[in-house]
């Protein structure tokens, strides 16, 4: 029997719960020297929040839905090339944690 697909199984709201748990314990594990580390796992949070909302919907949704709310936000933030590859990065490594 295979491991659980928690983005296919899980509802919408839990799973966008469970990748706030996983950016907090980023955040609080960047220290205070690495305060862009801080800043991407942050500015995820604020999109996850906005996200997580969503009822009825699996969880296979939310990385469409969050790389939307990126590209959208991304064209408007005054945000440098770095902090988009940053904030990028961390968000695929979020992903990975919860997948199998």
């Amino acid at each position: 029997m295979s491991a659980p697909n928690l983005l296919h199984e899980t509802p919408f709201p839990r799973l966008a719960a469970l990748a706030s748990a996983a950016l907090l314990a980023h955040e609080s594990g960047a220290g205070r020297d690495d305060a862009d580390q801080r800043f991407f796992a942050s500015y995820l949070l604020g999109h996850l929040s906005l996200l997580g909302a969503a009822d009825g919907v699996d969880g296979s949704a939310l990385p469409a839905q969050m790389s939307e709310s990126l590209e959208r936000a991304f064209a408007v933030d005054r945000l440098s090339a770095a902090d988009k590859q940053g904030i990028l990065q961390l968000w695929q490594q979020v992903l990975l944690q919860l997948r199998p």
